[in-house]
Parts: structure tokens; C-alpha cells; sequence
């Protein structure tokens, strides 16, 4: 369908860009050293993506590294029988089962690492040939702590290839990519790993919380593809879920969390020749993003109603 092409097409193009840039960057100093970096997935039913998300890390430019998948038990599709042959045929995979939530299984598989250097990957989330290798080279060359990985989408619907075209206008935006999944292992003992209140946006507090202590950010060219493989339903009820987990997120960051999920956002305004090129998305867009606010919106409001009652702590 043209319309798919249209979005496919703008995120291919914006990658290979990208990669190129990436590439340019590692060329230009080489490493001083190779140290280790540890890669941390935790797992809960991905059986739908894991598969190319591992494939993309074994063809990682750089070689150093391992990846600590922390699978929660309660998977209830295939996920494990798919990680195992990673497993077998590469000792630098390893399958481990210390997972009880997203927060929970970064700090168990951080516990179970050993590198110098920490990646905190999602299930979904495929790195692009030198992200590992980027990210390093911004730490050991110009001195970064944490650095901030870009994303783009792909996916197999039709709501996926709105959210696509979104996140090809987040590209480069301070207050959308305020997430730092790589840091030296000391900007994660310092912190005192992910806050295991916070069921959504774990990440962007790991990162708000390293720079509030001091250390430098960096980002890096090279993107990670987030495969948005699911259906409005099952999106709109992971909305409503991350909603009424948001009153401890809002609580610590009342300001930046307004900003960061108010629905008209500054990346809309500053790319309107992109969704203007592209209408059909750009519906859509707004559509579903409605859906997703509205359940989020009737999450949040059922949040603070359980932390009036004493049932949670905000």
C-alpha cells in the first residue's frame, strides 16, 4: 500500500542516514581500549519480536559485549524456546530468569552482568550495526556518562506506521529523547539502579537522575528500530496501565512530565512540512494518540483516586 511505502521509506532513508553518520564518527579517533559492555533485556511475552532484536545485536560492529536476557516467568508464549539457540551458539548470550517487572529486571540483570559499560535494551528494540560501538566511542572519546540512543519505528499496521511518522519528527528533540539507555556501570551504582516504583518511564528517570547528579550526557547518530507490533486494543490498555502507575512519575518530576506527555508536542509544531506531506498518517496520528491520552488520562485519574485512598503511595 503507498501509504505504508510513504512512512517506510522516510524511516529507512532517515536511518541509513544516520548509520553513515554513525560511521563517520567511530572512523574519525579510534578506540582507545575495548572494554566490556553488558547489554540488559529484561523479557515478558516477546516472542513476537525477539528474534531480529537479537539477530541485531550479533551483527554489532563491536564485538565486546554481552547480553543478559532476564526473562519473567510468567511468559506465556514462546519466548524462551526462540532465546535458547542464541544461548547455545554464542556464550555471550545468557538466559536468565530474575524478572518480576521492567524496573525490577534491569537492576537483576545489571546484578547478573559484568561490563564496564551498561546498555538497557528493550525486547523490541534493534540496534542498528553501531550503536554498541557509537556508544562507546562517546564515552571513552569525549568523555559522555550517559548517552542518549535515537529511535525509529517499523511496523506490520497501519496504527504502527502513524506512530512511525511520530518518531521520525522526535529525531534530535531534547524533551522526547530524554532517555539515556547507555552508561559506564558507575552512573548506575550511583543512582542506585532503576527506580522499581515507576512502571513506565523508568528510563527517562534513570536519565534525568544522572544528570541532575552531575554526569555528562552524549547521544549517538546510529538508531535503534522500535518494533511497534501491537494492536490499538492492546495499546490502548497498555495506556491505560502506564496512566495509573504516572502519579509517582508526576510526582517527582511535575513540570517535565506535563511537558513530555502533554498531547500537543513541540515536535509537531517544528516538523508541520512532514505531516503536512503526509495526511493520511497524520490523521491517524491524531486518532489513536486521542485513544492513547483518553486511556491514559482515565488511568492517571484512577492512580490518584487508589493513592487518596491509602491504597498506593504516589
Amino acid at each position: 500500500m503507498a501509504w505504508f511505502q510513504s512512512t517506510q521509506q522516510r524511516s529507512r532513508e532517515a536511518a541509513e542516514a544516520l548509520t553513515l553518520k554513525s560511521r563517520a564518527v567511530v572512523a574519525a579517533v579510534p578506540l582507545p581500549r575495548r572494554p566490556l559492555v553488558s547489554v540488559v533485556m529484561p523479557c515478558l511475552n516477546v516472542a513476537d519480536t525477539i528474534v531480529p532484536v537479537l539477530e541485531h545485536l550479533e551483527r554489532q560492529t563491536y564485538r565486546e559485549f554481552e547480553v543478559v536476557i532476564n526473562l519473567d516467568r510468567r511468559s506465556k508464549d514462546a519466548s524462551e524456546a526462540l532465546i535458547r539457540p542464541f544461548c547455545e551458539r554464542d556464550p555471550r548470550f545468557r538466559l536468565i530468569f530474575e524478572n518480576t517487572g521492567m524496573a525490577q529486571g534491569r537492576n537483576a540483570g545489571k546484578a547478573a552482568s559484568r561490563g564496564e559499560y551498561l546498555l538497557n535494551m528493550d525486547a523490541d528494540l534493534a540496534a542498528t550495526e553501531t550503536v554498541i560501538e557509537e556508544a562507546v566511542w562517546r564515552c571513552e572519546v569525549e568523555g559522555a556518562d550517559i548517552v542518549i540512543c535515537p529511535e525509529l519505528s517499523v511496523s506490520n499496521s497501519f496504527w504502527g506506521e502513524c506512530r512511525a511518522l511520530e518518531k521520525i519528527g522526535y529525531l534530535g528533540d531534547t524533551l522526547q529523547e530524554s532517555s539515556g539507555r547507555f552508561m559506564r556501570r558507575k552512573v548506575s551504582e550511583a543512582l542506585g539502579g532503576a527506580d522499581e516504583r515507576l512502571l513506565a518511564g523508568e528510563d527517562y528517570d534513570y536519565f534525568l537522575r544522572a544528570l541532575a547528579m552531575g554526569f555528562k550526557r552524549g547521544r549517538i547518530e546510529a538508531i535503534s528500530w522500535h518494533h511497534e507490533y501491537w494492536t490499538l486494543k492492546s495499546k490502548i490498555r497498555k495506556m491505560f496501565r502506564y496512566g495509573r502507575s504516572f502519579p509517582a512519575y508526576f510526582r517527582k518530576y511535575p513540570v517535565l512530565g506535563s511537558k513530555q506527555f502533554f498531547p500537543v508536542r513541540r515536535a509537531y509544531l517544528t516538523h508541520i512540512p512532514l505531516y503536512l506531506s503526509d495526511p493520511i498518517h497524520t490523521l491517524g496520528l491524531f486518532i489513536s494518540n486521542g485513544l492513547f491520552y483518553a486511556a491514559a488520562g482515565w488511568g492517571l485519574a484512577l492512580g490518584y483516586w487508589d493513592v487518596w485512598l491509602g491504597r498506593k503511595k504516589a
